[in-house]
Formats: C-alpha cells, sequence, structure tokens
C-alpha cells in the first residue's frame, strides 16, 4: 500500500470513500487544494485533508479510512504523511473536524489520545494535537 499525495483525478474514489464513511464529500475539486494524502491499494482506500494558509495553524477535514482497513494502523500511516506535509508549510497545530457519525476516525482520535497527546476540546469531537 503506497500513501502519496492526493491528484486531481482521485477526485471520484475519494467522493465515493467520504460517501461510504458517511462523510460530506467536496462539490468539486478545488476544494481539495491544500495538503491531502492518500492511500492507494490499487484503487484509493484512505485520505486525509487539511486546511491550511499562513498561520501555524491547520484544520483536518476530510478524513476516510475504507471499512476493511480499520484498526490496520492506517489512520496513523496517513496522518504522519499528512503531518510531514505540515510541518514543512510551518504549521505547529492542528484541529481535526470529525463528524460526530465517522465512527471508525472518531474511535481512532479517542483509543490514542493520551500516547499521542491528543486533546479533546468539547463534547462535540474536536480534537487538538500539538506538534
Amino acid at each position: 500500500m503506497q500513501i502519496r499525495d492526493y491528484k486531481e483525478e482521485d477526485f471520484g474514489q475519494v467522493v465515493e470513500l467520504l460517501k461510504d464513511n458517511s462523510v460530506d464529500p467536496p462539490n468539486e475539486p478545488d476544494e481539495l487544494k491544500g495538503p491531502c494524502v492518500v492511500a492507494e491499494d490499487g484503487e484509493i482506500c484512505g485520505v486525509m485533508f487539511a486546511i491550511a494558509g499562513e498561520s501555524t495553524r491547520a484544520y483536518v477535514d476530510y478524513t476516510a479510512i475504507r471499512k476493511d482497513l480499520a484498526g490496520t494502523r492506517l489512520f496513523y500511516r496517513l496522518l504522519s504523511a499528512l503531518e510531514d506535509r505540515l510541518k514543512s508549510m510551518g504549521v505547529k497545530r492542528y484541529v481535526f473536524n470529525v463528524e460526530k457519525w465517522n465512527h471508525r476516525v472518531y474511535r481512532q482520535l479517542y483509543k490514542y489520545r493520551k500516547k499521542y497527546r491528543i486533546k479533546m476540546l468539547n463534547d462535540l469531537h474536536y480534537f487538538e494535537r500539538e506538534m
């Protein structure tokens, strides 16, 4: 399995993966401009996107993993790849926007919140991690 940067031709598969995870997908490819990584094993099986600009803070938004890969550490491989890209942009902190019904991502963040010093900011499933 390969982790790589998102390409515009991945858009259709990314939208389907997000929908399969009950995540509202972007309407058009331009909405994924910014740091975005995908996992690929012949098809797109994971995605993690961040909104980052001029500040030292980013927002991780579209995140999904194919159902059969839950529990395989793919979430952390994607997160590590995305963190590398964010660090190179000068980002020092990011916040996860996790929809309440995106249970796979929520469980991963909640399970490892102490080990990775991820702070749950409130009961709206809002997570933040210092890098």
